[in-house]
């Protein structure tokens, strides 16, 4: 019997939460040996391509999928990775999958787009409801971000790594971590909260030389262009003080490399200044490391985050920061959070002072978690799904309604 077919477009190649999230995609419905499919590569922004740092095996695979071809006139399901406005019909059944936006409601573009398709899959409770508050109407389902949890667990690391290494030489004992791409906008308006997170650790340990901060960071790419502006951007925050120590890592690291950080025992906690997430990728892998977690408490993160184990962070929902605003995405009638500020010193510094309690708290959430949101457990969904929309392309079929590649 010939297998359904599946044309994906997604970012497979790009060093981004999209390009993670396409790759997850396409190798667990190649592993479950039920579809044929066949990938149209984009690239996600300007972000850096990821081909060296994927294991080898699954770029043998995406590459294959990359080459397959599905031949003209056999019925197929299309299912584009990316953004509502990227959205097309080319299939016979049509499928997006995105990350939605980080506010309390998607621009009417993004609705219009989605309500062309068969079916959309959001990784959160969180998106669900935006997208149909906002409007959507057609099927919305949600399918978490599944973590490699073969990868990001509480097990021991090779600490003949050079990450292991290089973390060794942290100057402090105790260090906090933030992870996530530097975005537009000054201190507080970027949403990821890289600046506010910085300017915030420099000034609730000023002149401390026993915690430092460890960043995970960039603004577009992995480029020594890049690399030079985000040193520009820290040393505009932190000036020429000596202490509090702040460390960044910037380029490519494999996704054994990143569990070597979240497990590494210099690393006390992981903080998240985050005025939205649709799922949040990297707080999902710390969780998943058993690593204490200083978070804000709003958006699709809290899929997962429960107060009782992690430090969740008190807000207030106001509009979106002028610097963030950008046309067809973010405006001026959308909110998110502000993290507040004497809430988010209290919770960051109890993960210094309290390390023992909240690692304790941090094992407990971390197994909940790793039985809960696996890749297996998540993607079997996925693989559900598309195993039922199947059985609807062979209906659609027999009524003749079969369209052909050359549409895409």
């Amino acid at each position: 019997m010939n297998k359904p077919n599946i044309v994906l477009r997604a970012p497979v190649f790009s060093q981004s939460g999209y390009g993670a999230h396409s790759r997850d995609i396409a190798i667990s419905l190649w592993n479950s040996q039920k579809f044929n499919i066949a990938i149209l590569p984009t690239q996600w922004g300007g972000s850096t391509n990821t081909a060296d740092t994927i294991p080898v095996k699954d770029k043998e695979v995406l590459l294959f999928m990359c080459n397959n071809v599905i031949h003209k006139y056999v019925p197929f399901i299309f299912v584009h990775v990316g953004i509502p406005p990227e959205f097309t019909k080319v299939g016979n059944l049509n499928v997006g999958i995105t990350a939605g936006l980080e506010s309390n409601k998607i621009p009417k573009e993004w609705v219009d787009k989605c309500n062309l398709m068969d079916l959309v899959i959001v990784p959160s409770n969180f998106q669900r409801d935006v997208f149909k508050n906002s409007g959507v109407t057609t099927k919305i389902a949600v399918v978490e971000e599944g973590v490699d949890t073969s990868i990001f667990n509480n097990n021991p690391v090779n600490s003949d790594v050079f990450v292991y290494k290089l973390l060794d030489d942290l100057p402090c004992e105790k260090n906090l971590l933030g992870v996530g791409q530097w975005l537009q906008g000054g201190i507080g308006e970027d949403r990821k909260g890289i600046g506010l997170l910085l300017n915030l650790f420099v000034k609730t340990f000023e002149n401390n030389k026993k915690v430092g901060l460890v960043l995970k960071t960039q603004i577009s790419n992995n480029s020594s262009y890049d690399y030079y502006h985000v040193q520009q951007r820290i040393k505009s925050i932190k000036g020429n003080a000596l202490y509090p120590k702040i460390t960044l890592l910037h380029g490519n690291l494999t996704d054994e490399e990143m569990a070597i950080v979240y497990k590494h025992p210099k690393i006390t906690g992981f903080v998240s200044l985050t005025s939205g997430e649709g799922w949040g990728r990297g707080i999902a892998e710390a969780v998943a490391c058993d690593l204490p977690v200083a978070v804000t408490g709003w958006s699709g993160h809290m899929h997962f985050i429960n107060p009782k184990y992690f430090n969740v962070i008190d807000f207030d929902l106001k509009p979106v920061s002028k610097g963030a605003l950008s046309t067809g995405f973010f405006t001026p009638d959308m909110i998110w959070a502000y993290p507040n500020i004497e809430d988010a010193k209290k919770k960051i510094k109890d993960l210094i002072d309290n390390e023992e309690e909240n690692r304790k708290k941090a094992k407990e959430a971390g197994e909940i978690f790793r039985k809960s949101f696996s890749k297996e457990s998540t993607y079997s969904k996925l693989i559900d799904l598309f195993s039922n929309l199947s059985q609807s392309l062979i209906s659609k079929s027999s009524l003749g309604n079969i369209l052909t590649l050359d549409k895409v």
